[in-house]
């Protein structure tokens, strides 16, 4: 938001008020009407994601995380993550926690070496295409507390994965509890751990809601489907330009 004491505050709050806005998800929506945008010149398009030609195996005990690590513990929640992982093996020990992801990870390397599970977690770093990791996975994971509409977790639905996700509102725009994927309470590792053993124990489970997943990611998110709505918004906005339309 504009301070008071900036210069022209007035004059662009009214310009931003007067432009169109893309929103990726109805409560994004909701919120730029609450700032002041108004709901005619809203539009909600989703993020997109390419649908592999096909589904993961899912037949493993590994279960994926992909994140910027630099990002925190309180965006991401490692420390949430670790904690769950720790009774997850204890559980069912030869699941594996795959971490794909770019950034400072010292701490959460500690974290696993103090709860005893290192044999358990590969910690794989970044990498330009991580297709191989979701093919091979069983399940995966997105325990935040801070998240938009996360590019990994509809990477991981096109692929037919089961994810476990915390109750925040990114995730929830895209996960339905016990269609698509679990959801857990945000900060919950107990909760999240019993999810996540859920899915490793329960195949018919993790295949009907992989399933799921991929095919509502084939619909509301593949990059044809999504560029196609963006486009249909651009030719609209220019048809009421031509027309001299504000609204």
């Amino acid at each position: 938001h504009l301070g008071a004491e900036r210069p022209l505050r007035g004059t662009l709050s009214e310009a931003r008020r007067g432009c169109r806005c893309i929103a990726l998800a109805p409560y994004l929506a909701d919120d730029l009407a609450t700032n002041g945008i108004p709901r005619a010149r809203i539009f909600i398009v989703p993020n997109g994601v390419d649908i592999p030609a096909a589904a993961a195996e899912t037949d493993s005990k590994d279960v994926l995380f992909v994140a910027n690590f630099s990002q925190g513990v309180e965006h991401k929640a490692f420390d949430v993550l670790i904690q769950a992982w720790s009774t997850v093996v204890r559980q069912v020990p030869e699941a594996r926690l795959h971490l794909l992801g770019d950034g400072e990870r010292g701490p959460w390397e500690r974290l696993v070496r103090d709860l005893h599970v290192e044999n358990s977690v590969v910690f794989a770093g970044w990498m330009p295409d991580p297709a191989d990791h979701y093919r091979r996975a069983a399940a995966f994971v997105l325990p935040s507390r801070m998240e938009g509409m996360s590019n990994s977790l509809l990477e991981a639905q096109s692929w037919g994965l089961g994810c476990v996700v915390s109750d925040i509102a990114g995730n929830l725009a895209v996960v339905e509890d016990g269609i698509n994927g679990l959801v857990v309470p945000t900060g919950d590792a107990a909760a999240l751990a019993a999810a996540i053993v859920h899915l490793l124990v329960d195949v018919p489970l993790r295949v009907r809601l992989g399933r799921t997943a991929r095919q509502r990611a084939r619909e509301r998110h593949a990059l044809d489907i999504v560029a196609a709505q963006l486009a249909g918004i651009y030719r609209e906005v220019a048809v009421l330009r031509q027309s001299g339309v504000q609204s």
